[in-house]
């Protein structure tokens, strides 16, 4: 898709006067030939590098301190305003971040709270992987549902 977006925008740079509706359907064009030659499994794959990529260039701005702490508050109020919500995808989707590292994110910050200190990794992976055994009930749904969600993905 991102490769399709990039083909329009190059056409309609090198051809500054060409029309909207002659650029459409270059892009179909275009887009029916890159479908043809394409199996679903290798446009698959080639989302997912582009997801890697570009989770790798915005995860410094996503784990800074003062900004984590900004998804862990806005967390904790909007799963106090709407507990059966799936506040933490709906979050992650805003931030435009992968439902797996946010929710590794709220969950280190609540164990923070709980014990006072940065909890091990091996305590943090151990409910990553076995939500039940989180103290808190809602965060322990939610932290399933991301991994439920990056499992099937």
């Amino acid at each position: 898709m991102v490769g399709m977006i990039f083909v329009l925008c190059a056409t309609k740079q090198n051809n500054p006067d060409i029309s909207d509706t002659e650029a459409d359907r270059i892009f179909k064009d275009r887009n029916e030939v890159k479908r043809a030659s394409h199996s679903q499994s290798t446009l698959l794959s080639i989302f997912s590098l582009e997801y890697q990529k570009r989770t790798k260039r915005t995860f410094s701005r996503h784990h800074v301190p003062d900004v984590m702490e900004r998804y862990y508050q806005r967390y904790l109020s909007e799963t106090k305003a709407r507990p059966t919500v799936p506040v933490m995808l709906e979050l992650a989707n805003e931030v435009n971040l992968s439902p797996a590292l946010m929710g590794r994110i709220i969950l280190e910050r609540f164990l923070k709270d709980m014990d006072g200190g940065m909890p091990s990794k091996t305590i943090l992976n151990s409910m990553l992987k076995e939500p039940s055994i989180i103290p808190d009930q809602i965060l322990a749904n939610h932290i399933y549902q991301v991994r439920t969600l990056h499992i099937t993905n």
